[in-house]
């Protein structure tokens, strides 16, 4: 209400106080370090802007390397504090780190920074004189935390020139869109998470369990990934619509549409994925002129994997992952599905299906079983000689029923996703999306519980 009664001139300034004190709210000492990225990335800029070329690269490098050198330093402080039973932090200092030193957000303001910079040496925009308004962009509190990182050239023309007026179209989907990333982070992703680490944590003591249930448990764990991250992007582009701001979709379908494990990745988490793909993996593609794809998707996704978090375990989920779509890429694997799907010929196109079909379960494991290796490799492989010895037995009837329970809501959402608008011409919603509003409530109330949970993605 404050921003939409404001002349626009002074609504950049409101939306700049509010994301700080949004940030601020958690732990006001956070902000000192946000503030600090902002205002060098700004300066950095600018003076990368009419300066020559050899002393642009020197800036292009001050200005990039030291945030992301930050965010190295806070995640290898990380590891010291809380690695192993104290830490070598603990052990020198005699304090018990119990949680996470790296302040929530800063991998996302740091990729927006970088964006940023690497976008004004490459002159592919000028770089922002108004502090605010960059400012702003950078701490905008509806990505601030978790995504989805919104480019400087789609985000800080929409905040420096917002529309007069509000758009009841917008704000009837940006209240939609809160609801069902409310519903997806505290009715569908906290309770599969904990009904599927209940299952599956046996498996890396290698204690007794069985194997229809360790498998069943880490493909549930990857969903409720995607619930939690879902949910929170769903909210973001909520928040952000509220104020007439358009920001992207972060999933197209994964789970249900991938139709092989590149296209998995084309799908999942697209604008931090992007990011990589414009400032990671093409410059070392082009590295010395040598378009060398293989090195480019190992580099890629051993970052990708070390930005997850400094351990062994990360750099191993990096290298199968890479070892698998790089077999795909050499095997054109999602060419030759697309050729089978454009023919007319039935026979070929009934072989696309089953292609697609095959594709599609090797994407979902291929995508779930890495991850298992994520935060503990010794634990990694004791999951794995307890998925192929555990045998049968007993099902795990409470798993297989929240696993039921989300797989039903995905199919549903992924197809409201692909077919249904949020605000119909006429802003007329069906009676039907009603129920199903009305029903995201009750489910929001009786999981909502008494404890606030942090979504996923806050912790990188």
């Amino acid at each position: 209400a404050s921003y939409w009664a404001l002349p626009i001139r002074w609504r950049p300034h409101l939306l700049l106080a509010a994301s700080y004190l949004f940030y601020g709210s958690r732990d006001w000492r956070i902000v000192l370090l946000l503030a600090a990225c902002t205002l060098y990335t700004y300066w950095l800029a600018l003076a990368m802007a009419g300066a020559p070329r050899p002393r642009r690269r020197w800036l292009l490098a001050a200005s990039a390397g030291v945030p992301l050198a930050v965010l190295f330093a806070f995640k290898a402080l990380n590891i010291l504090a809380i690695g192993g039973p104290r830490g070598a932090l603990g052990i020198l200092t005699g304090l018990d780190f119990a949680s996470s030193l790296v302040p929530i957000g800063l991998s996302y303001y740091t990729f927006q920074t970088v964006a940023y910079v690497v976008d004004v040496y490459r002159q592919d925009i000028e770089p922002e004189r108004d502090l605010v308004i960059y400012g702003t962009y950078v701490a905008f509190f509806p990505h601030l935390l978790a995504g989805p990182i919104v480019r400087p050239k789609r985000l800080i023309p929409q905040i420096a020139s917002p529309p007069r007026l509000a758009s009841t179209k917008r704000f009837g989907e940006g209240l939609q869109l809160i609801l069902i990333g409310l519903f997806k982070k505290v009715a569908v992703a906290d309770p599969l998470l904990a009904a599927c680490t209940d299952s599956i944590r046996p498996g890396f003591t290698g204690a007794a369990t069985s194997t229809p249930t360790l498998l069943i448990g880490t493909i549930g764990c990857v969903g409720a990934a995607y619930f939690d991250a879902a949910g929170y992007v769903d909210m973001a582009r909520g928040s952000a619509k509220l104020l007439s701001i358009e920001m992207q979709v972060n999933f197209a379908q994964p789970l249900t549409r991938s139709r092989c494990f590149t296209d998995f990745w084309r799908r999942w988490q697209m604008t931090l994925m992007a990011w990589f793909r414009d400032y990671v993996y093409r410059p070392i593609r082009n590295l010395r002129g040598a378009r060398n794809e293989t090195l480019a998707i190992f580099g890629t996704f051993l970052i990708t994997g070390l930005w997850h978090g400094l351990s062994m375990g990360w750099l191993v989920w990096g290298l199968l992952t890479g070892a698998a779509l790089t077999f795909e890429r050499r095997a054109h694997i999602i060419r030759r599905t697309d050729r089978a799907l454009r023919s007319a010929r039935s026979p070929t196109r009934r072989g696309a299906v089953r292609l697609g079909l095959i594709g599609y379960v090797l994407a979902i494991l291929l995508a779930t079983m890495p991850w298992v290796f994520a935060d503990d490799l010794g634990g990694g492989l004791t999951y794995y000689r307890s998925l192929v010895s555990s045998g049968l037995g007993a099902p795990d009837f409470n798993l297989i029923a929240f696993v039921v329970y989300a797989t039903v809501i995905l199919v549903l959402s992924d197809r409201f996703e692909r077919s249904s608008e949020l605000m119909p011409p006429g802003s007329a919603i069906p009676p039907m999306r009603w129920v199903a509003f009305g029903a995201m409530v009750v489910g929001i109330v009786i999981f909502g519980g008494t404890v606030g949970r942090d979504f996923f993605y806050v912790q990188f």
